[in-house]
């Protein structure tokens, strides 16, 4: 990869289109610089120097870059150096970052709250800090720069809420799992018994029970998720979803959720405050290095003991069981290893990256689903249903087109395929 100017006159059609595993060498040679600049620290002790970068950033980057490489989506050829590099990528930044006292937030006064806590308070860029998890926090008061997420998440009910925002999923929903067994809700390899996503592959021994869907989740579910029963102390309300409910379904306000749904990460729902209610975005924190490594190492050696221990890390941190014991397919554990990020980065803008990589869009993306409650008496009845289909979910979208405009400096072969 040249990284020299050109000439006005230099024809541009001359030059051959790198592949993404060059641009992942490119990007870790320019980090390895970054961390071997010794006047460069691995993380700031000062607000002042909030977003700006440090060896902590680089390692990170460095890791998610290869991981990217070493996906479906640009590994086509199955080359297993790639994952190995990715392991060993993701690997180093683990241990280099615990030896810089990098370690998953958890306040043992809060119990599982601490994952929840963890998304409603700013870093604390101090010598002691409460938060060692956050490698990047965007500086900023608004979400644009990466600041309070009260603006644009939130429920109707809530004083000064503009709109509902990101709502979740039925198909999020379902991701999480039981607190008591550790088993998934539905079947993490065959999710769906059917093309709409209405009849779920239960798993029998998960402990789940339909009719009360929201009781003994990972307490993941209640720090990302709103849902029907769900109390804010600071607004000293309990926030209702069934039909006719206080935060019902609405499809002709964006105020109300069109899933039956509404975010929780990122909203502390025991402020009154309006601009004390929300958290700042995570934009790399210690927990994807973890699940970096687990994901590769199961690529280079299937689900051995240390994808189990690796995954053990980040379910211990809420309190959950590990996954079920006993995977020997390298399919089955990399489901599993899917659905671990779909529940711990949930709203943490990696989502539309993974399901591109993984080259799964046309299972994720085709509909969504959400949930119709409806009371009656004292009780609720639960209806899925299908919110929308959508048309973005062939393979042309997994990557973006490049602009004609570029196209035709450069020429025809560098447009991606479909476009």
């Amino acid at each position: 990869m040249a990284s020299s100017a050109y000439a006005l006159d230099f024809d541009f059609t001359t030059l051959k289109r790198p592949t993404f595993q060059e641009v992942a060498d490119f990007i870790a040679a320019d980090m390895d610089q970054v961390i071997a600049t010794a006047s460069l620290p691995w993380k700031f002790i000062s607000k002042s120097n909030r977003g700006r970068m440090t060896k902590a950033i680089a390692v990170t980057l460095k890791s998610r870059a290869q991981l990217y490489a070493a996906s479906p989506l640009y590994n086509t050829a199955k080359d297993q150096a790639r994952w190995v590099k990715a392991r060993d990528y993701a690997k180093d930044a683990v241990t280099k970052l615990t030896a810089q006292g990098f370690e998953l937030y958890y306040k043992p006064s809060l119990g599982t709250l601490s994952f929840s806590d963890y998304f409603v308070n700013q870093q604390d860029l101090i010598l002691t800090p409460n938060d060692k998890e956050t490698i990047y926090e965007p500086w900023g008061n608004e979400p644009t720069y990466g600041g309070r997420m009260w603006h644009i998440n939130g429920f109707p009910t809530a004083p000064a809420q503009f709109k509902a925002g990101s709502c979740p999923t039925q198909e999020l929903v379902d991701a999480f799992d039981m607190v008591t067994t550790g088993l998934p809700v539905i079947d993490p390899v065959n999710r769906y018994l059917d093309s709409d996503h209405l009849l779920p592959n239960y798993v029998a021994a998960s402990g789940y029970d339909a009719a009360n869907p929201y009781v003994g989740r990972d307490p993941r579910f209640y720090a990302t998720v709103t849902q029907n029963g769900a109390y804010s102390k600071g607004y000293n309300q309990t926030i209702y979803t069934y039909v006719g409910g206080n935060n019902g379904i609405r499809s002709n306000s964006r105020k109300f959720t069109f899933t039956g749904y509404y975010t929780a990460k990122y909203w502390d729902r025991n402020s009154p405050g309006n601009t004390q209610a929300g958290g700042y975005w995570k934009k790399m924190r210690f927990a994807e290095l973890y699940l970096n490594w687990a994901e590769a190492e199961n690529e280079v050696n299937g689900p051995n003991a240390d994808v189990y221990s690796i995954i053990k890390v980040i379910r211990d941190r809420v309190g959950m069981p590990n996954i079920k014991a006993g995977i020997t397919s390298k399919d089955e554990m990399r489901a599993y290893i899917q659905k671990e990020r779909t529940t711990e980065f949930a709203f943490e803008e990696q989502r539309f990256w993974d399901v591109r990589r993984w080259k799964i869009l046309d299972k994720t993306d085709k509909l969504v689903t959400g949930m119709q409650i409806n009371k009656v008496g004292t009780a609720y009845t639960y209806t899925r249903f299908v919110i929308g289909t959508r048309k973005s979910w062939s393979d042309k979208f997994l990557i973006f087109p490049i602009p004609t405009s570029e196209v035709a400096i450069m020429g025809a072969d560098w447009q991606n395929p479909g476009w």
